[in-house]
């Protein structure tokens, strides 16, 4: 098995901060916004369907037009898809597609063990079949020890990851093992094994039905539930893993009990408890963090710490003052305030639930496993839980190979310096008039972020956000929202709101943890390394040229020539 799984901490790490100047120009005539959509949907849905042909579903005769089949039979596009799967491993997906005309795009393709890019162009109509591919650029990924070493080594803050067998040595470790970490979400693990363990000595049952009372802050789907409801604790436990639900897991804690979990932690040889006792609740937690006891909580040893909670006032909180503290991007008291836990730690708790004799905390681990089909490959068992907030990331799989053999794979990130606010593509120019045609929304100019969010948004926040979303300036018009990981939004507006995709994550229940801009109009860059800066190529100024509406007439007058950006 390789360490490539660690991909997914790399590849975040890899969205930040990335400049491009230009100098001034003239605008032409404008491609609408919508059109342009339009157009990088088609390739989009195209470059998709490569990737299903390579992985051999689909049918080329729908995907192709006949010019290019009659220059490349279906036979012989199977035998170059298993030629470069050979080459190159096993397919993954569609890395980017960047529109270069009006029917032609350059189209990226992630394999295993490297990127294969090069030119796509379409039928100029209905239903848009390709018309010309040609994978001329192949470049390899390195995946080795060394460079993931280096992709760590490059993050903000405090970083750890180990991958191996439980009972043995490790693969891959970066970091001190014995060092506790902050784990956000994570921590339900040690939830779910407290848990299975009552179960397991019959003072619990998973069929046990629980009324649901206290709700915790927005996270999942609980705390839009009816006061009172009846769930049972395996519902309960199932949505505390597999979507990361707050309300769950306070459930889930009061009917399994403090005492219970602090013993788990105790049986599974936990070294750094000091910090993490006691075992607070999701509310608790918020609440601490967001209100006066804060710095004093922090400063506090156990004991004295159990005389504060106590006296804690759960029901009397500041709605307000609660989401301006955890939707800043600042982090908050994570070195002092959190729920901790060494990779060395974290094994010894993966072996617990490992060798349960009952599988249903396992089971219930394995409901979102985040691997996609080719990463879970090898694999006879996944299960995962991850954890996220401003300045701390914290990622855990449990592995079981094919001959049975249980592994951990675990990264964790932790910078109590950071701002955790949008990162991504910026564009800056001392063109004013250019500058307001990007960013007013009367000239429809796409940008487009990645946004993780806290817990997983339904199939029916996605469409609020799609349809436009009410905020306190007034209903936003309609986005393009796509959930593209379990807790990850890609989401297009051509409104320059402030803060506008956070305040709309928020106002369908999702908090944004982290926010990417990926995309401005048609420019795109994804090579660029964090901090650096370049300037615009010819056909990058031209394509912006096309971007912009030349409809000067029909835009209000504004002092400052442009609105503000979400940030």
């Amino acid at each position: 098995m390789q360490v490539k799984t660690m991909r997914a901490l790399i590849g975040g790490a890899a969205f930040a901060l990335a400049t491009i100047t230009i100098g001034q120009s003239a605008l032409a005539s404008p491609l609408q916004a919508q059109e342009q959509a339009t157009q990088q949907d088609r390739f989009s849905d195209r470059a998709a369907d490569v990737v299903a042909l390579i992985k051999g579903d689909g049918d080329p005769e729908e995907v192709f037009a006949g010019a290019f089949l009659a220059q490349v039979p279906p036979k012989q596009f199977a035998a170059i898809s298993q030629q470069l799967t050979v080459q190159l491993g096993p397919v993954i997906g569609v890395k980017s597609v960047e529109v270069t005309g009006e029917n032609a795009a350059t189209v990226t393709v992630r394999f295993e063990n490297a990127l294969a890019g090069g030119p796509m162009t379409l039928e100029s109509a209905p239903p848009y079949k390709i018309s010309g591919l040609l994978f001329n650029d192949i470049k390899p990924i390195a995946t080795g020890p060394d460079s993931i070493t280096e992709d760590l080594s490059a993050l903000s803050g405090e970083s750890a990851a180990w991958f191996g067998p439980l009972d043995g040595e490790a693969v891959f470790e970066y970091g001190d093992e014995a060092r506790p970490v902050a784990l956000g979400s994570t921590f339900k693990l040690y939830v779910l094994a407290a848990l299975a363990r009552a179960v397991s000595d019959g003072r619990l049952s998973w069929d046990q039905v629980v009324a649901l009372d206290t709700k915790s802050f927005p996270s999942g789907q609980m705390q839009d539930w009816p006061d009172g409801s009846p769930v049972t604790l395996h519902t309960a436990a199932t949505l505390m893993i597999s979507i990361s639900d707050n309300t769950a897991t306070d459930l889930v804690m009061r009917t399994v009990g403090r005492e219970a979990i602090e013993a788990e932690m105790r049986a599974t040889g936990h070294a750094g408890l000091g910090k993490t006792l006691p075992f607070l609740t999701t509310r608790e937690m918020f609440v601490i963090k967001s209100g006066e006891m804060g710095a004093a909580y922090a400063a506090a040893d156990e004991a004295e710490r159990r005389v504060m909670l106590a006296s804690l006032d759960l029901e009397d909180i500041d709605e307000e003052r609660f989401l301006a503290t955890f939707t800043s991007g600042t982090p908050v008291l994570i070195e002092d305030i959190e729920w901790f836990a060494s990779m060395k730690d974290q094994r010894a708790l993966m072996q617990v639930l490992a060798t349960l004799p009952d599988d249903t905390a396992r089971q219930i681990m394995a409901v979102n496993p985040v691997f996609d089909e080719e990463e879970s490959a090898g694999w006879d068992y996944v299960g995962y839980k991850g954890g996220s907030e401003a300045g701390v990331l914290n990622m855990s799989w449990l592995l079981r190979d094919e001959a049975g053999q249980w592994h951990m794979l675990a990264i964790s990130q932790m910078d109590p310096e950071s701002e955790v606010d949008t990162t991504g593509l910026l564009l800056l120019t001392n063109d004013g008039d250019l500058a307001h045609r990007l960013t007013h929304p009367s000239f429809g100019v796409d940008k487009e972020y990645l946004a993780e969010v806290q817990g997983r948004p339904s199939p029916a926040a996605v469409r609020r956000l799609r349809e436009g979303v009410v905020l306190e300036d007034g209903r936003t018009a309609p986005a393009r929202a796509v959930l593209v990981e379990v807790s990850v939004l890609r989401i297009t507006i051509h409104e320059g709101r402030n803060r506008q995709v956070r305040r709309m994550c928020e106002a369908v229940g999702h908090p944004v943890a982290r926010l990417v801009r990926t995309r401005i109009g048609p420019l795109v860059d994804r090579s660029l390394a964090p901090g650096s800066h370049r300037t615009l190529v010819a056909e990058e100024m031209q394509a912006l040229r096309r971007a912009v509406a030349d409809r000067a007439s029909e835009v209000p007058e504004t002092s400052t020539g442009r609105s503000s950006a979400d940030r």
